[in-house]
């Protein structure tokens, strides 16, 4: 907000103006010891306000800006408005797959399954493609690329059976490309092969072609947790709809949990914000991911996460709701956004199930048919502030006054 602070000349103005009336009343009853009172006062008013103007005006702006500051902090932002929506649309959030990623690479069988089961009618191309699979597993290990990627582009490209040697030596020749750029997402590559203002589109496009076919194939196992990997602060991943594994990292477990990381805080005892940052990041980035580090990048020392720099430091875009109670339209928005495979991180409040008195949480997916969602829970424990997994949606969304809707 803009001030436009008062000139001492205007408050003189004013003042002298009310002072002069009164001096004409008092001058008309012709009294002059009211005359040398009256001067006195104005002179003694006028110089104790000129005076104490600009530290009031300091002191406002200070107190406006320290507010302002701490409100983008964590649990402290009320600027934002709860009239927003999710962009829950599938056209408009996607294009993000990271086809390099370990979850994406096919075996020759995977690959054959992948084929078999694809979702088109040219039976044709897919016996080519059958009678290639030793050529298409070569191109996912020559440049790393997803199989499933050159095989969705030869279908929704409508590469003809007797045009698929040609169609594969042109994908080696860009692959090669793509290594060379550093892309590794459907999105950056669309820049590339389609090159114009529809690329968004068809990125999303063959991005939901290989996710649903991978789910048909059986080939990307979606909403289930792996409890036999370990590491330092995590027991267990998750793998979304999406291919995106993260980790269930805990604020009350591994090497940092002791760890002060914002002031005298420490982790175990309030960073959930953080650990919910550190799950996101990890689905995201592909890689174990450091709280410390994390949190002396981002945190503020005082006053808490700063989980939006945190998400947008990190290339993670967001739309952020809060800082009141959510309306059931509000709920069903995230219900909505995670839907799409998109994770959220979500704040509650008391009298939630889940908090003694407000809690940061990471939402990885949402089962439509069971209205659940698959809860990552920073906190590790046996009671119910600690529950983790697949929870009924309406328990999590009860007091949650806050929500990060990640894209």
């Amino acid at each position: 907000m803009d001030y436009e602070p008062m000139k001492n000349s205007d408050l003189d103005s004013e003042t002298n103006k009310e002072l002069n009336m009164f001096k004409k009343k008092v001058e008309k009853q012709n009294n002059p010891i009211q005359k040398i009172i009256l001067n006195a006062i104005k002179t003694v008013v006028i110089t104790i306000v000129a005076k104490m103007l600009p530290i009031l005006l300091i002191g406002s702006v200070v107190t406006i800006l320290i507010v302002g500051f701490q409100n983008i902090l964590d649990g402290n932002d009320v600027g934002t408005s709860t009239d927003e929506t999710f962009n829950s649309s599938v056209s408009d959030s996607t294009g993000g797959t990271d086809t390099t990623s370990e979850t994406w690479h096919f075996s020759r069988t995977e690959i054959k399954d992948f084929i078999e089961n694809y979702n088109s009618t040219d039976n044709a191309l897919k016996q080519k493609m059958l009678d290639r699979i030793e050529d298409i597993y070569n191109w996912q290990s020559d440049y790393g690329y997803s199989a499933g990627l050159l095989i969705t582009i030869a279908f929704e490209e409508g590469i003809g059976a007797d045009e698929f040697d040609d169609f594969l030596d042109e994908m080696n020749e860009k692959a090669k490309k793509w290594k060379d750029e550093g892309y590794t997402t459907v999105e950056q590559i669309a820049e590339d092969y389609v090159g114009d203002d529809t690329a968004k589109e068809w990125a999303n496009n063959i991005e939901n072609k290989m996710q649903e076919t991978a789910r048909d194939a059986e080939i990307i196992k979606t909403g289930e947790e792996d409890t036999s990997t370990l590491g330092d602060g995590y027991v267990g991943e998750f793998t979304s709809r999406l291919g995106k594994t993260y980790k269930n990292y805990k604020q009350n477990m591994g090497s940092y949990a002791n760890q002060r990381w914002c002031g005298t805080s420490i982790i175990k005892n309030d960073g959930c914000s953080l650990i919910s940052v550190c799950i996101i990041l990890s689905g995201y980035q592909n890689k174990e991911i450091d709280p410390l580090a994390l949190a002396r990048q981002y945190a503020v020392p005082g006053a808490g996460m700063n989980i939006d720099d945190a998400l947008s430091g990190n290339g993670i875009t967001f739309t952020r709701v809060g800082d009141v109670t959510f309306t059931e339209t509000q709920k069903n928005n995230v219900k909505q956004h995670v839907a799409t495979g998109k994770p959220a991180i979500i704040k509650v409040v008391l009298p939630s199930p889940f908090t003694t008195s407000k809690h940061y949480m990471a939402i990885l997916d949402y089962n439509e048919a069971t209205n659940e969602f698959y809860v990552s829970n920073p906190w590790y424990g046996n009671n119910s502030y600690g529950k983790t997994g697949w929870v009924n949606a309406d328990e999590v969304l009860y007091m949650c006054t806050r929500s990060y809707a990640i894209n």
